[in-house]
């Protein structure tokens, strides 16, 4: 299982939904449409609690835990979209 969540700059965030494979969180992740506007740092976590795609630009990211995930976010000064 995998689950697609939007996070906005403070670190609040909204799960988007489940999914049985990454293809299909990508897909609705890419037909979300401007819905997530006020939350615009998506990620796709595995069953585990690991990041398995972050969005462009934090693909460093990618294989960390979601604790170390949302620190990172707390701890970023900036966001570059």
């Amino acid at each position: 299982m995998y689950s697609l969540e939007f996070y906005d700059p403070d670190g609040a965030s909204v799960r988007e939904g489940e999914f049985e494979n990454a293809e299909d969180a990508i897909d609705r992740w890419n037909n979300i449409g401007s819905r997530w506007i006020f939350y615009p740092m998506g990620v796709i976590f595995t069953s585990g609690g690991k990041v398995k795609v972050a969005a462009y630009g934090c693909e460093h990211l990618e294989g960390i835990y979601r604790k170390s995930f949302e620190q990172e976010l707390k701890e970023s000064v900036s966001w570059e979209f």
